[in-house]
């Protein structure tokens, strides 16, 4: 019996109401999208997927009208109508393959109980829902199953799975309790002090169970050791936040280019110089190669280079670890800015166009790094839009080094005019840092020098000239900085500590708890301020230690917690969260994070109960910024695309550069986030007709006209086989093996996140693809599939996966769209259970579009609620995703909605 409860048995879970319309589109009809989808391979109209997505929109269960009945129309009892009317349907239909003589996939139909709310079969039951409403069963050579009887048995399933599903919901409860993830916890640091750091770095990564996400109550518990990280990574986050002492001194570098080039020029004169001595005897020989010299200096190199404005020379820029001797030393003073410079770097287009400018062993371990680079760009060309990026690091000798990106790249670089771009880098954020600082003196080796990096960070939108360099650390705009001034004020004298600790604990408590805090649990904070205070050298670090265990607390560290001690729960049922804890899951939800003043203030005065009030707050949350967690983390963890960051196929194929590779990852957030932001369709993921590309990705893709470095959103091109996430190369390479594609990584990977429906696991013992085999190996890819699933043992779940990978074969291991392979033309069709063909990838999307809406549209809700309320869904969650998935069917799959119905549903308001 399998493991309940798998995603298949929720995805294709299906009410009957309705059901016979997906029988009652005309063969007539379907001839027409046969013959749209054609006339569109040969490049005429180009509407075929949205005719396939309305008609598959007609053929939808959910947007039919739908009985709410619980019990049987004519008032039998389930197990009677099933005795008298289903039972004998599934013996004709079943029993042959699934029953005493024959038990294939390990299933007996004819031995399971019909009483679903008391019966231990409701699995089971879920698995013959699921193939007979979705027709792949039973097969057409054994079907003895007409139109009629298919919908009898799925409209008793139906009715009984309602109503055991809401008997059980009532009988078993749930929790979402869990503690925060660490990503989870790093945005809550950050929201909660103001700063922006990497706090959790050092934290071990949640482990994600298949099928499932980060967030589930199932794997985060807290042990003594993770509690412990967690205490000291609250004290070094206090620290950085609420400062003592006086104003750091920065430190200043301004520097020309003309500094930077000093010995890169000084190795020109020597070549000047000694080109002069070795024809000093001969005065018109010394002039010709003088002049042949000055010649090869006016002639730009691809490299990073320095050009001087004076003498229109030009020498390649050079840097070199040892004996410090590129290194650019600071000043106490800040430095005066030149209007003009006589030198300037270009930073031509292409990979790694990297200017170092050396700065020494004197940066600090923390406080911001500001730098700021003078720059314009060369062409006068307004298509070129070159962007500059920032690295850091050090070389201590031949083995050890470290770069690293910091900050964020700027673009564009849309002027020929000078403007100074800027970035405000935390020092202490950077790792690692070089180790030997203050061990070793600077010119020696190891050398204790760091560096920074100036980046053109774009392939082919053209150069970047750069005339001046400025870095300052520690920056500060104001002391203490803001985040300081808003936990404590600037002083606080010996007498009124305890009332100042007692205010910043009422206002911190609230915003890290995410509710009223009680009195005694203040004064048990004030008693522990007391008995540290003798300990600290200065009130602001005995703060720092009292907050800490704030922080270090369930309640902070805790989602789902209680309500207010003192004032119980705010909610209007015993059964719903309270206001507070409906605060915190909705900004867990869409922030990943802590709720903010105005999420608590709904709480606390009830509004947030008000179905007008809530959907308000889910519209500003989605506004903000922060809701960018939400996309990132939800469709990184959906998709599983930390798959994709292991790959490196840079042996087998050149192409895929770390540029290519950052694109690929980004394209399906990218795709997510614009489909939430206009409030597209849902079904946008199976196929849009636009791409979010930026100019790398959009050379891979062979889109024209697209340049820059940022994402945008661009017309899919006719012809183009890509839109969506099923022709998105990143799923794609993930999906194949570094050589070529595998259809079965890619088939089971439709059948786990599009269709969710995943298949079971291989039986033991399957036999392997024999390579050896002189037969085989002439074989293509498809070839070898059939041929292996000709096995007995491999059968049963190969004809599940396969037509799924197939119909993806014009895609190679990097996604990039092929006809031919090894001379032979590629054959992307296959044939589904039912006789179904796919022809390649424009199949495959019209086949989801007319004919599987339901289920993709169903499987994308339960992994949204799942991820909403932070476990993972079982059968007693079933009716509330039915009656979410039928919202969302009738209110146009649009994703916004989608989560909005989500936030209003009982299933995210109760425990």
């Amino acid at each position: 019996m399998p493991v309940f409860c798998g995603p298949l048995s929720i995805a294709l879970l299906i009410p009957i109401a309705g059901f016979l319309l997906t029988t009652s589109v005309s063969s007539q009809e379907s001839g027409k999208g046969t013959g749209a989808f054609q006339s569109r391979e040969k490049g005429q109209p180009r509407n075929a997927f949205a005719l396939a997505r309305q008609r598959g929109s007609l053929k939808s269960i959910y947007r039919e009208k739908r009985t709410q009945a619980t019990t049987q129309p004519d008032g039998k009892s389930g197990q009677d109508t099933f005795r008298k009317e289903i039972q004998p349907l599934l013996a004709g239909a079943c029993f042959q393959c699934h029953g005493k003589s024959k038990e294939e996939a390990g299933l007996r139909i004819d031995r399971l109980n019909p009483d679903l709310s008391n019966g231990q079969d409701v699995a089971w039951w879920l698995e013959v829902l699921a193939v007979i409403n979705n027709s792949e069963m039973p097969p057409d050579e054994d079907n003895q199953l007409s139109e009629q009887g298919r919908a009898k048995i799925v409209q008793w399933l139906s009715r009984e799975l309602k109503t055991a599903s809401e008997a059980r919901k009532n009988r078993i409860a749930k929790t979402s309790f869990r503690r925060m993830t660490r990503y989870e916890l790093n945005y809550a640091l950050q929201d909660l002090l103001g700063i922006s750091h990497d706090f959790t770095r050092d934290l071990p990564v949640e482990v994600m169970e298949s099928g499932g996400f980060k967030n589930s109550s199932h794997s985060l518990e807290l042990s003594v050791s993770q509690l412990e990280s967690i205490r000291r990574v609250a004290g070094q986050a206090l620290k950085r936040t609420i400062v003592s002492g006086e104003r750091p001194q920065p430190l200043y570098w301004g520097l020309t280019m003309d500094q930077v080039a000093r010995l890169d020029w000084q190795k020109q004169e020597e070549q000047l110089s000694k080109s002069a001595e070795k024809h000093k005897d001969n005065p018109q020989q010394q002039k010709m190669a003088r002049d042949k010299l000055l010649e090869k200096f006016r002639a730009p190199p691809n490299r990073p280079s320095f050009h001087s404005l004076t003498t229109g020379r030009y020498v390649q820029a050079s840097w070199a670890y040892y004996n410090a001797k590129y290194c650019n030393r600071p000043g106490g003073e800040p430095p005066a800015i030149p209007e003009k410079t006589g030198c300037v770097a270009i930073l031509p287009q292409g990979r790694n166009q990297k200017l170092t400018i050396e700065l020494g062993d004197r940066l600090p371990d923390e406080g911001t790094m500001k730098v700021r680079v003078r720059a314009a760009r060369v062409s006068n060309n307004e298509r070129d839009r070159p962007s500059l990026r920032l690295e850091f690091g050090w070389q201590a000798s031949n083995e050890g080094r470290s770069v690293v990106k910091v900050g964020r790249p700027i673009t564009p670089i849309d002027s020929q005019e000078y403007r100074f771009y800027q970035w405000e880098i935390p020092l202490g954020d950077i790792y690692p840092r070089n180790s030997v600082r203050g061990r070793y003196e600077l010119g020696a080796t190891p050398s204790p020098s760091e560096y920074i990096k100036v980046v053109n960070d774009s392939i082919s939108e053209g150069a970047i000239k750069v005339d001046y360099v400025e870095v300052v650390a520690p920056f500060h705009r104001e002391w203490p900085p803001a985040p300081h001034l808003a936990i404590l004020p600037d002083s606080t004298p010996a007498e009124k500590e305890l009332q100042v600790v007692r205010d910043i604990l009422d206002r911190f408590m609230l915003r890290a708890w995410r509710r009223p805090v009680s009195t005694n649990e203040i004064n048990r904070k004030i008693t522990l301020f007391k008995r540290v205070r003798p300990l600290c050298s200065n009130f602001e670090e005995a703060v720092r230690e009292t907050l800490a265990t704030v922080i270090a607390s369930p309640n902070f560290l805790f989602v789902g917690s209680g309500e207010n001690p003192a004032g119980g729960s705010n909610s209007k049922s015993p059964a719903n969260l309270g206001g507070y804890r409906l605060a915190s899951r909705l900004s867990f939800f869409l922030w990943c994070s802590l709720p903010d003043e105005a999420l608590l203030q709904v709480a606390e005065d009830g509004s947030i109960f008000d179905k007008a009030t809530l959907s308000a707050q889910v519209s500003r949350m989605l506004a903000s910024p922060k809701a960018g967690r939400f996309s990132r983390h939800f469709v990184n963890q959906w998709l599983n695309l930390d798959r994709l960051k292991l790959v490196n196929f840079r042996k087998t194929y050149p192409a895929f550069d770390p540029e290519l590779k950052t694109a690929l990852l980004e394209e399906p957030v990218r795709l997510f986030e614009e489909i939430l932001e206009s409030n597209r369709s849902l079904l946008d993921l199976v196929h849009s007709d636009y791409l979010l590309v930026n100019a790398r990705l959009a050379t891979h893709y062979g889109v024209a006209n697209v340049r820059g470095n940022h994402f945008r959103k661009v017309d899919l091109p006719a012809g183009l086989h890509r839109g969506g996430l099923l022709a998105a190369a990143g799923i794609l390479t993930m999906n194949s093996d570094g050589k070529d594609s595998h259809p079965l990584k890619r088939g089971v990977w439709m059948l786990e996140k599009i269709l969710h429906d995943p298949p079971p696991p291989p039986p033991p013992a399957v036999p392997e693809i024999d390579l050896s085999d002189p037969n085989i190996a002439k074989m293509t890819l498809k070839e070898r599939i059939e041929s292996h699933r000709d096995h007995a043992a491999c059968m049963s779940c190969h004809v599940k996966i396969d037509p799924w990978g197939i119909a993806l074969e014009n895609f190679d291991a990097i996604g990039r769209y092929r006809t031919q392979l090894e001379g032979k033309p590629v054959d992307a069709t296959s044939v589904l259970v039912r006789n179904e063909k796919l022809e390649g990838i424009d199949g495959l999307k019209m086949h989801l579009l007319e004919k599987r809406q339901d289920q993709v549209v169903r499987g994308l809700v339960e992994n949204l609620a799942s991820f909403a309320i932070g476990r993972p869904l079982t059968f007693e969650d079933h009716w509330e995703l039915e009656k979410i998935t039928t919202l969302v069917r009738k209110r146009g799959d649009r994703l916004e909605e989608t989560l909005r119905t989500i936030v209003e549903s009982d299933l995210f308001s109760t425990r």
